[in-house]
């Protein structure tokens, strides 16, 4: 890996990692020999130290450690570019991937990833890359270009919103706010094309996801 002018290499810190996830990242660092790694204890206030001295650092710890930080300050030294964090996690199906990238993660990897998996995503990330799965980019910066557009969700389009995660027919939707079915399906064209979707099901997983990390 060809760092940028000016560029200083990050250092890599791992706190106390299962025995085939740290040799994995240390097989990926064999190709990426720019970045030096360092162990330390899994304790959270030393590790933060340790990154502190180190800045720039990219830690690299279980999600059960990295829920201990204090999420404001995992903000701030993620955009200032001083620390990036990549999550390991086992079970990648029950994990919600978008709530640690807004905690300040700027990846996230199943534990079990093969050596040259890691080494992709610690070398996507010195870049200044987000790594986690390709949906849940497209659906964190989706929902990033909703909140800064004037064209966001009405007050009417939000109560449909709801009553998509609840399943219900527009007919229903249609009982519940005292309108026409006509109405209702005026407002889901326009529902559909803020929130980036083009089908009923599309909508119905958005509206869910919103409700459950609302």
């Amino acid at each position: 890996m060809t760092l940028s002018p000016g560029r200083r290499a990050a250092t890599i810190v791992c706190p106390e990692l299962p025995a085939p996830a740290w040799e994995r990242i240390q097989q990926a660092l064999e190709k990426i020999p720019e970045l030096t790694l360092l162990r330390c204890p899994a304790v959270a206030s030393e590790v933060l130290a340790v990154c502190a001295r180190l800045e720039p650092a990219i830690l690299i710890a279980e999600i059960d450690l990295v829920r201990q930080f204090n999420s404001e300050e995992l903000l701030e030294r993620s955009r200032s570019g001083r620390l990036q964090v990549i999550a390991l996690i086992a079970d990648p199906r029950n994990t919600d991937h978008i709530s640690l990238l807004r905690a300040g993660c700027a990846g996230v990897l199943d534990t079990a990833a093969s050596a040259e998996m890691y080494q992709k995503a610690i070398q996507g990330v010195s870049e200044g890359e987000m790594w986690a799965p390709r949906l849940v980019v497209s659906q964190l910066a989706r929902e990033t270009l909703l909140a800064d557009n004037p064209r966001r969700l009405t007050h009417r389009e939000r109560e449909i919103l709801a009553f998509l995660g609840r399943n219900l027919t527009n007919q229903q939707i249609a009982d519940q706010l005292f309108i026409s079915r006509e109405t209702v399906r005026w407002h889901l064209r326009s529902l559909y094309s803020k929130i980036g979707v083009s089908n009923r099901p599309a909508a119905v997983e958005y509206a869910r996801r919103a409700t459950s990390q609302a």
